[in-house]
Parts: structure tokens; C-alpha cells; sequence
């Protein structure tokens, strides 16, 4: 089978961690380019719940990666495939951001009160940088959930991320 260039980059990128399939992915459609990241936050205690979560096919969501409280990171959906994480959405006038995204929950409660752990952002940022190996992902294609979710309100996760922060690792390498 033919597999373009992107496709091989990001099994470079998928191959550097543990993998756990969620069957709550499809197909992107031809022709879509991943140029956005959607950071998340599970709502859920535990990286090993949300796993389960996720391999729930009556969940019908799903992440390409989940952050755990100490930075591990679990791939759940292969970058070429279409994870199930961002819902009725749109970014910048443009809809249906699953199929040009990758989506990365961190867990956290969304309270606003759970704090985010350095581990995590250390992770995420790491993630991020990967990812940028492949695709031209500008900084301001790095957005929340709530940010991009319809209706406007519907969703808040993450809630009190601090993307500052994100910023400062992004640019320390």
C-alpha cells in the first residue's frame, strides 16, 4: 500500500508512544490538513479512566493523546486517522475542526480548581513540538475546546490552563 510522506511522519511521531486504540475514529477526509491542536481536559480523575472512556465505542469520543498527572502519554488514535474530540465545532469560520485537528486531553477535572501539573505541560509541550515535525502549526492554531466548540459555551475545558506557560516551553527549545 502507498502511504505519503505525512503519513510515515506521523508514524514517526506515533511510534514514540504506548499505544492503546480507541475505536472511536474514522477516516480524515482526503485532502484535509492537519494545521490545528485542541488541548482538552478530561473531566475524568485518572489517565487510566479516561482510557477507558475512550475505548467505550458508546462513548463515541475519543483523543489522539491523553496527558496523565505525571506526564505519561497514551496514544489513543493513530495523527492520520480522525480522533472523535472536538464535537460541533469551527475555528475561524471554518467547521468541523476533527477533521483537520489533533486533540490532546489532559487529565484534570475542569474545575478550576484542579491544578495542572508541570509534568503535564512539560508533556503537552513536548507533544506539540512532535507534532510540529510534521505539520506547519502556528501558535495561534493551539486552542482550547471551549474556544471552539458550538454552541459558544457549550464546552470550558481547560479550564485555568495556563497557556503562557505552554507558550515559554514552546519557545525554551
Amino acid at each position: 500500500m502507498w502511504e505519503n510522506s505525512l503519513d510515515q511522519r506521523f508514524k514517526a511521531v506515533d511510534r514514540l508512544y504506548r499505544y492503546v486504540e480507541s475505536p472511536n475514529q474514522d477516516d480524515r477526509p482526503w485532502g484535509a490538513d492537519v494545521d490545528c491542536i485542541v488541548l482538552h481536559a478530561t473531566a475524568e480523575p485518572t489517565l487510566q479512566s479516561t482510557i477507558d472512556t475512550f475505548r467505550s465505542r458508546a462513548s463515541q469520543v475519543s483523543a489522539h493523546f491523553v496527558v496523565g498527572k505525571d506526564g505519561k502519554v497514551v496514544l489513543m488514535v493513530p495523527l492520520e486517522k480522525r480522533a472523535w474530540h472536538a464535537g460541533v465545532s469551527v475555528l475561524r469560520g471554518q467547521p468541523n475542526v476533527n477533521d483537520y485537528s489533533i486533540g490532546i486531553e489532559i487529565v484534570n477535572a475542569n474545575d478550576g480548581v484542579d491544578p495542572y501539573t508541570s509534568a503535564q505541560y512539560v508533556a503537552v509541550a513536548k507533544i506539540i513540538r512532535r507534532i510540529r515535525t510534521c505539520c506547519d502549526i502556528p501558535d495561534n492554531r493551539i486552542v482550547s475546546h471551549a474556544s471552539i466548540a458550538l454552541p459558544h459555551g457549550r464546552k470550558s475545558d481547560p479550564r485555568a490552563f495556563d497557556w503562557p506557560r505552554l507558550r515559554r516551553l514552546l519557545d525554551s527549545r
